[in-house]
């Protein structure tokens, strides 16, 4: 109240000097008369002083306003704090077992990528004129080589037989082939091993009977090879050997192609039979 009653005077002496302006050019005394007015509005600015001061207050209230509002942002920090240990806890998963700190280092191996054989590109189709005599020296190659436990053994063995995924069939039959395929190699079984290569041999002729492309010979060699009697198994056991006898069937028509057995080389093999030390990249 004190505010609003004080302005109102600075407002009405403000025209006064505005009104005076031209008496001062006449007169010269009738400025001396007035200095009295001007001293007399001191005051009224003094006055005035504490109404500022009275406002101050106003703005020092204010500040703590703003000092509230700071532990607002303080709280929502342990949010922030609390998601941290979710991240620290998986490791732990990773390793069980271990009842030490983690450390920097890992006593795990380091990972390793399994071995991938690339597609052997497509060869040129051929037309090629075999006589019965071919097709029995040819058959006579495939006989010798196994009896011999040469590198086409090995690929009915590790690529054919070995390449089977484990199921309760290959559990229940996979004992005996394995018995096989040791007595093939410790001559304990030299006898089936003669009588086996004996029967490929005529697979792999018979074949030719009804076919006239190199493809059909294979997959007639297969299917006979599948369901030989010394590795009995069942029908869908026989259907995976005959799938992965297709899949090095190229071998086989190679022999055909070139009269050798080298298409029986390989080098890459299922896992079982790696190498045990890889070099580590």
């Amino acid at each position: 109240m004190f505010v609003a009653t004080t302005q109102p005077i600075i407002t009405t002496q403000a025209p006064i000097i505005t009104t005076q302006a031209p008496i001062v050019t006449t007169q010269a005394l009738v400025v001396t008369t007035q200095a009295p007015v001007v001293t007399t509005q001191a005051p009224v600015v003094t006055t005035q002083a504490p109404i500022i001061t009275t406002q101050a207050p106003i703005i020092t209230t204010q500040a703590p306003v703003i000092t509230t509002q700071a532990p607002v942002v303080t709280t929502q920090a342990p949010i922030i704090t609390t998601q941290a240990p979710v991240i620290t806890t998986q490791p732990v998963a990773t390793t069980p077992g271990q009842t030490t700190p983690a450390g920097p280092t890992t006593t795990l191996p380091p990972a390793v990528m399994p071995p991938q054989c690339p597609t052997h590109p497509t060869p040129a189709s051929e037309d090629k004129q075999v006589s019965f005599a071919y097709i029995t020296t040819i058959s006579n190659l495939i006989k010798d080589n196994i009896r011999a436990k040469g590198n086409c053994l090995d690929v009915i063995h590790q690529r054919i037989y070995a390449s089977l995924q484990l199921s309760r069939d290959l559990v229940q039959y996979g004992n005996g082939w394995m018995d096989q395929f040791d007595g093939f190699k410790d001559n304990s079984k030299a006898l089936e091993l003669d009588n086996y290569s004996m029967r490929l041999k005529g697979y792999f002729r018979d074949s030719f009977e009804f076919c006239e492309s190199g493809s059909c010979v294979v997959e007639s060699f297969c299917e006979s090879l599948s369901n030989d009697s010394l590795f009995p198994g069942s029908v869908s056991l026989k259907a995976q050997v005959q799938e992965r006898c297709l899949a090095e069937g190229w071998r086989f028509q190679q022999i055909i192609s070139t009269g050798t057995t080298d298409s029986c080389e390989f080098t890459y093999v299922p896992l079982p039979f790696a190498e045990k030390a890889c070099p580590v990249a």
